[in-house]
């Protein structure tokens, strides 16, 4: 990655340019600096830069016209705006073009080293995406074009069939009354088997997950009574050894020693499948990010916009009071405004913490009740979920990254709310409790409970049993899933070496268990979890 570590500061001020040099350097950048578009273009010639960050005033040209240049010509680097203005259409237009972010002067150390490497990881993921396609590309197309020269080879000659079966890197077999009559070798060594064992002994159903049996039955009474063209099916299938592998088959109705049969060529596609689902988990995690980043950032505005009119009702009301203390409803106001200051401030708080990326302590039992007041906001978790919550007294705080288990707890809890959704009793149940070295965050519902043949496949990404649309105006509260909540929950604690455990009986209800080591444990990725009592 040192390729990515390249900054270009494009400022006509030479001090301006010092001093984000220096507010950089000690994040072991390699620092470029000029003062206007064309040394910049210069520059940009000669070298890979992963972020710029550019004046929007330049003495020979505006900064956006070079911004808007490197979008046309594709340009894979990030832009970062600095000037000293603050006008709301220069910002709205920069970020029309696409830039990464908008930053006043003076800029905040912290803030532009936040700032700039939520760029530098926003193009590491994109050229890994980018990686990921070329991958998934170059494989397609050497499979396609083995199993084309395959077939043709099979069609050249029928006295030369089984060789060539014998040498394809695609499994063939035959079937006939659900048992196959003949094998290759690579079918069988996807099955996890020798051709003797599964010639006249086993067919494909009893490779195929149950839920696919039926679907693989109709496939194969369709193409023995049509007998039409080649069909393409996707297959689940479970080998010998217990692994789950996904074939991509194509079946077509031939005649085998005088009566109709099945003959079948199967690729595994799980590696493929896989990458698959890693582009999209990255793809995920970028617009998490930025979702994130914007919420964070429109929360803080939000915050410091309110305080305002919030001084200004309490001030007033202050004075009525003084001149008519016998309004008795000017302290309900008064309250109320106290009220509105603590929740603003609250927001703030929250914010800040989310965006930080540090390693900071944190006291578990503040950051549920955080929570659990955030979602407050959720007029259904507020008025009809029963909520029993008990935190244990003297938990002792742990270290690690604020957001990972605030965004860990809120994913968890937002289960167990859709999971209560339909139910006749909607009860929550939330606690927490200090045993043997570990913490544990207990969050159960009274909802439908989990399927046992879904239990092992919940932390799986993009798997949900949930609707992924719904008309919000009709049903606002009504559960809608993407799949990613317990998988990114799963994601953001493994690295500390914690556990999410669950136990789920069908419509008594769930209960997920977080286990939390207050011991430092070998390899932890994020730093240990440690006691401070």
């Amino acid at each position: 990655m040192k390729k990515a570590a390249n900054i270009l500061i494009v400022d006509d001020e030479q001090a301006t340019r010092e001093t984000l040099r220096i507010m950089l350097e000690s994040e072991e950048y390699r620092i470029y600096d000029c003062s206007g578009a064309k040394e910049a273009r210069a520059l940009l010639k000669e070298h890979y830069f992963a972020v710029l960050l550019v004046d929007i005033f330049l003495p020979d040209e505006n900064g956006m016209d070079l911004a808007a240049e490197l979008q046309e010509e594709d340009k894979p680097v990030q832009v970062i705006f600095i000037t000293g203005s603050a006008e709301i259409e220069l910002a709205q237009k920069a970020l029309r073009l696409g830039v990464f972010d908008y930053l006043v002067k003076p800029v905040k150390s912290h803030q532009l080293r936040q700032v700039v490497q939520n760029a530098m990881m926003r193009t590491h993921l994109l050229e890994e995406q980018k990686n990921l396609e070329m991958q998934k590309a170059i494989y397609q197309e050497e499979l396609e074009k083995k199993v084309k020269e395959q077939i043709a080879r099979l069609k050249e000659s029928e006295s030369r069939y089984k060789s060539l079966v014998e040498q394809t890197l695609v499994g063939v077999c035959i079937c006939q009354q659900n048992q196959f009559q003949y094998v290759n070798e690579k079918m069988a060594e996807l099955l996890g088997h020798t051709p003797a064992a599964l010639i006249f002994k086993k067919g494909m159903i009893d490779f195929v997950v149950d839920e696919q049996k039926e679907k693989l039955i109709k496939i194969q009474q369709r193409i023995l009574e049509m007998g039409e063209a080649p069909e393409k099916c996707i297959l689940n299938v479970i080998t010998k050894n217990g692994h789950k592998r996904i074939f991509e088959m194509w079946a077509g109705r031939i005649i085998y020693k005088d009566a109709p049969a099945i003959e079948c060529l199967v690729l595994d596609r799980t590696d493929q499948k896989q990458a698959l689902y890693r582009e999209k988990r990255l793809e995920m995690e970028l617009l998490n990010e930025h979702k994130m980043a914007a919420i964070g950032q429109l929360a803080a505005g939000l915050s410091h916009n309110i305080n305002t009119p919030i001084s200004v009702i309490q001030g007033v009301s202050e004075l009525i009071k003084l001149e008519h203390p016998e309004i008795t409803e000017i302290d309900k106001i008064l309250r109320q405004t106290a009220r509105m200051t603590e929740l603003v401030n609250s927001i703030q708080i929250k914010s800040r913490k989310e965006l930080d990326p540090s390693i900071v302590r944190i006291n578990l039992n503040k950051l549920v009740q955080d929570v659990l007041d955030f979602f407050n906001a959720n007029l259904f978790f507020k008025h009809q979920v029963k909520k029993e919550i008990h935190l244990a007294e003297n938990l002792p705080p742990i270290q690690g990254v604020y957001s990972d288990f605030s965004q860990s707890f809120s994913m968890i809890l937002q289960n167990a709310i859709d999971a209560v959704y339909y139910s006749e009793q909607k009860i929550i149940k939330i606690s927490t409790q200090f045993e043997k070295g570990f913490i544990l965050i207990n969050i159960s519902d009274s909802g439908r409970g989990i399927k046992e043949e879904n239990k092992e496949l919940i932390f799986n990404p993009f798997f949900t049993t949930k609707p992924t649309e719904y008309s919000k105006a009709t049903e606002p509260y009504v559960p809608r899933g993407t799949g990613l909540g317990l998988s990114q929950a799963h994601m953001l604690l493994s690295p500390y070496g914690i556990v999410i455990e669950f136990d789920s009986l069908v419509d008594v209800g769930t209960t997920f268990v977080i286990r939390i080591p207050t011991q430092e444990k070998d390899g932890a990725g994020k730093g240990a979890l440690l006691s401070d009592k």
